[in-house]
């Protein structure tokens, strides 16, 4: 959760995407356009690609497609590919790159990006997808830790039931981003909403379900499964133990959304080479 990158007004301003709370419509802001309009003639030139770039261009392009959900399904054969080992070579001087392949360049451009520009803005839903149905709560929550001392990075999140909310935030000291690696930090984050939910809805109300989304795989797995190879993450489970005489629903965000930068690795993503 980064503050920074969050203006509220009439208009929000939220990772390339505008709310506009008057005419209720989301769409890409005109900076997002013009770099989305300058990457298409980038990576119509490119030959290869870096990991690196291709990583936050991947989830730059997730935030983006919230104006066009029904194109997702291309970012994740993208993503697929960016975790496919064999595609990836390593260069010389510690590049990883991989050949531009037809498929990805069609998809990436034909299936997402112009379809996109075409139609930059939809009407607003008012988050209808996060509301919980009656006699369920919704816990989503997310954690970063990078390095920068100059921005406000932790864990946080918020809690929906019924009519009421919870927003929660942590924040990380210098000495925790450089220890707690993210898995730990997103595991602690769920504990933090479990205990949150605990005091602050099951004592109140009769809750039959709770969904939760849980956007880091290593920590999902070991709530599943109830055990990991790291020590610290055992004993998050062991915690997370207490809670699970409720019906916990769990769902995985495919993307993992704190890796989510306006920079690639060597050249500024608002100003395209």
């Amino acid at each position: 959760m980064n503050f920074a990158k969050l203006q509220v007004g009439q208009l929000i301003d939220l990772l390339g995407l505008f709310v506009d709370l008057i005419n209720l419509t989301l769409g890409l802001t005109a900076k997002t356009i013009q770099f989305w309009n300058e990457y298409i003639l980038r990576f119509k030139r490119a030959i290869f690609i870096e990991f690196a770039e291709l990583e936050k261009i991947v989830g730059k392009l997730y935030w983006s497609l919230e104006v066009r959900p029904e194109r997702k399904i291309f970012v994740y054969r993208m993503y697929s590919f960016l975790h496919n080992s064999k595609a990836w070579s390593k260069q010389d001087g510690g590049l990883i790159v991989a050949k531009i392949e037809p498929w990805l360049r069609r998809d990436l451009i034909d299936c997402v990006l112009l379809p996109l520009l075409e139609h930059p803005c939809r009407p607003l839903c008012l988050f209808n997808e996060l509301a919980p149905i009656k006699g369920s709560l919704k816990n989503i929550h997310d954690a970063c830790r990078n390095q920068r001392a100059n921005e406000k990075c932790g864990m946080g999140g918020f809690i929906l039931c019924g009519k009421f909310a919870v927003i929660w935030f942590y924040s990380l000291s210098a000495v925790e981003r450089r220890v707690l690696p993210i898995h730990i930090t997103e595991s602690a984050a769920n504990i933090v909403a479990c205990y949150i939910i605990q005091f602050f809805f099951l004592i109140k109300y009769f809750i039959q379900s709770i969904h939760e989304q849980i956007d880091n795989r290593a920590a999902l797995t070991a709530f599943n499964l109830e055990k990991s190879r790291d020590v610290r993450l055992v004993e998050l489970v062991q915690l997370k133990k207490v809670f699970q005489r409720r019906n916990y629903l769990r769902n995985y965000l495919y993307l993992n959304l704190h890796r989510v930068y306006p920079q690639p690795s060597r050249h500024c993503l608002t100003r395209p080479a």
